[in-house]
């Protein structure tokens, strides 16, 4: 049996000991199952899951919300502006509709595991989708194929999504 002094003791030990593994990230868990590509340390993660958001159609602006994480392994924050972050909707052979990230700058710190919500990461087509585009038995937000691309570091990342299977790419 241990005193209370030598009680006390293990217990602020082990509470130091939570604590430092909570303030440097112990415990988080990085689902690296997603299509990915890394570029100098920095791996960009992107995803068509069930809370992906595929909003509007004919005769509104599409909108593709898709899961999008960075896993920044690197010695130095990650910055990247708005407009390095694009995008390319194509439905069933129509010509290609543009598409502009909504937010602002995506911002990661040195050795740190982002995640970013619907409210934070999508994307829109520059101009409404006409009615011509309109396949008459779906959807036209579901019969495209939608294109991502990152700028970064003089690179520029890719995923495609096909409307079943998300590949990726760097160029």
């Amino acid at each position: 049996m241990i005193d209370r002094r030598t009680f006390l003791k293990l217990s602020a030990g082990a509470l130091v000991l939570t604590a430092a593994g909570a303030l440097t990230g112990c415990g988080t868990t990085i689902d690296l199952d997603h299509p990915h590509q890394e570029v100098d340390r920095v791996m960009f993660l992107c995803d068509v899951l069930n809370e992906t958001d595929f909003s509007g159609g004919a005769p509104t602006k599409i909108q593709y919300r898709p899961y999008f994480a960075i896993w920044n392994q690197s010695e130095e924050d990650v910055s990247i502006p708005w407009k390095d972050i694009t995008g390319i909707f194509t439905e069933n052979g129509a010509a290609p509709e543009n598409m502009v990230f909504l937010h602002g700058t995506l911002k990661v710190g040195a050795n740190k595991y982002q995640k970013f919500s619907r409210n934070t990461f999508g994307l829109e087509t520059e101009n409404n989708i006409s009615s011509s585009h309109e396949n008459t038995t779906l959807p036209t937000r579901q019969n495209g194929t939608y294109e991502l691309r990152i700028k970064y570091k003089g690179k520029t990342v890719v995923f495609f999504y096909d409307g079943k299977t998300m590949t990726s790419r760097v160029e």
